[in-house]
This record gives C-alpha cells, structure tokens and sequence, in this order.
C-alpha cells in the first residue's frame, strides 16, 4: 500500500494536488496566528466596500477585510470537515463489521439498518440531525458524521465480509480472540487502503455539506466564521463585490477537486498495480 501510495505522490497529478493540499494544511495551521487580528478588525467608515488594493476581496457590513477572514477561516473549515468525516468513519466501520463477526440475527438486523439507512440523502439526513442538535458548528459536525457513518458501515460491511472468512481470522477465533480483538487485529489492518481512500473522499464530502450547512445557517455561526458562512454573509452584495463570493466558493472546489484528483490518481495506480 505504501509504495502505490508513493507512486500516485510522485505522478504531475499527485504532485499538484499534494503541493495544493499542503499548502491548504499549512495555511490552515499558522493562518490564525498571522491573520487573526486583521480579520477581526473593525472599520465602519470602509464598510461594504469592493475589491480595492488595501482589501483585494472588499470588506464585509463591518468593515472586516473579507481575505484576511477567508485566510484565518481556512483552520475551522478544514478542521470541522476531517472531524466529521472522522466520526462517521468512527461510527460506521465498526458497524458495518457487526454482521461479518457477529452473523446470527444481530447480523441481519445491522446489515438491513444499513441497508435502509444508505437510501436517504446525506444532506438531508445532514440538514435534519443538525437542526435538532442545534444550530452551531457541533451541530453541523454531528449531522455530517451521521449521514456519511452509512456509507463507512456499506463498505465495512462489505470488505469485512471478505476477510472475515479467512484462515487467519478462524486460527484468531480458535484461540479466543473476542469480536473487538479480530477487528482491530486480523480485519482492519487488511482493508485499511480502502477505508483511507474512502475517508479522504468523505472528508471532501463533509467540506462541501458543512459549507451547505454553514450558507443556510445551520452551520458556523458569527463570530466565527468558515468559508461557507463567508458565502452567506456577502452574498447579498453580489453585484458590488463578487470576487467576496466567488474566492469562498472556489477555496471550496480547487480543495475538494485537488483531493478528488488524489484519490483518482491513487485508484488508477491500484488497478495498474493489480493488473500487474
């Protein structure tokens, strides 16, 4: 897995989006420490401004220099995104693992609870479990961490199913090793590449769901700010200053796209490396 992983790094794809998903985590970490006092500056007398040399992006209602604010937002909306899918990842794999170690009744019920959750919309099931939370950015985190846990117990369940049959896993079983013990042990580590693969593409998921979230106002709340909060908060200026919209808008794809582009390139090499 190691060496696929080095040769999709080392592809011009992978070192585009890698440079690209570098420089967002360094941004994402020493952006605040840099930025955070220009942000949070008020200057009524230049509220609502457009794009000009002293604030490239406008200022928002309050004279804030929408960059700068953009910049420092980088933190919470990266961080948030991996917490959700973190936790789905948490919430679904070890579910999707119930039926293969488990079987029996217990199987078949989690597998058909699987089943019926995966037909319902991420976001809405997204939408519904954040207004019920709560309004706010846990709120958000929790609603994406239950719509993607779905999809991470479908492919658990499905790559579980696979190993779970195996001779290393029946020698495990025959010298007393428990239901936890296998998984962490004999299963996860098999179908670790997989489950990286998918938690990386539910991450972008989640980036772009939180940004949803945070432009109807179920996400981020003022004073805090991510970029999709950043979208609602000027879009209603529009006209007068577009790039305040459409930079927010476009941090959102290129990193979405760059770590689309990743995996893609990371799938390729696999299949090249299995047909080998």
């Amino acid at each position: 897995m190691t060496s696929r992983w080095g040769q999709a790094l080392r592809t011009p794809v992978g070192i585009a989006a890698s440079v690209g998903l570098i420089a967002i985590i360094v941004l994402a970490i020493f952006a605040p420490f840099l930025w955070s006092d220009d942000a949070a500056k008020l200057d009524l007398l230049h509220a609502s401004q457009g794009a000009s040399r002293a604030h490239p992006l406008g200022t928002d209602a309050l004279g804030r220099d929408i960059l700068y604010r953009l910049l420092v937002a980088t933190r919470l909306t990266v961080s948030l995104a991996v917490l959700a899918a973190g936790l789905g990842a948490l919430i679904g794999i070890p579910l999707g693992a119930v039926p293969a170690l488990v079987g029996g009744r217990i199987g078949r019920l989690v597998s058909g609870f699987i089943n019926l959750t995966v037909a319902f919309p991420a976001l809405l099931v997204a939408i519904f479990v954040a207004a019920i939370v709560g309004v706010g950015a846990r709120g958000a985190v929790i609603g994406i961490a239950v719509a993607v846990a779905p999809y991470f117990a479908r492919l658990s369940q499905t790559l579980a199913a696979s190993v779970a049959g195996s001779e290393y896993v029946a020698s495990a079983r025959l010298l007393g090793a428990g239901h936890v013990r296998v998984l962490r042990k004999h299963i996860l580590p098999n179908v670790a590449e997989p489950l990286l693969i998918t938690m990386t593409i539910a991450a972008g998921d989640a980036l772009i769901s939180l940004a949803g979230l945070s432009f109807l106002g179920l996400g981020v709340q003022p004073p805090n700010a991510d970029w999709g909060s950043l979208v609602r908060e000027n879009i209603g200026g529009l006209s007068e200053g577009a790039p305040a919209v459409l930079m927010p808008a476009v941090a959102i794809a290129t990193l979405t796209i760059g770590m689309n582009l990743l995996i893609d390139n990371l799938r390729r090499r696999s299949r090249s490396h299995g047909d080998a």
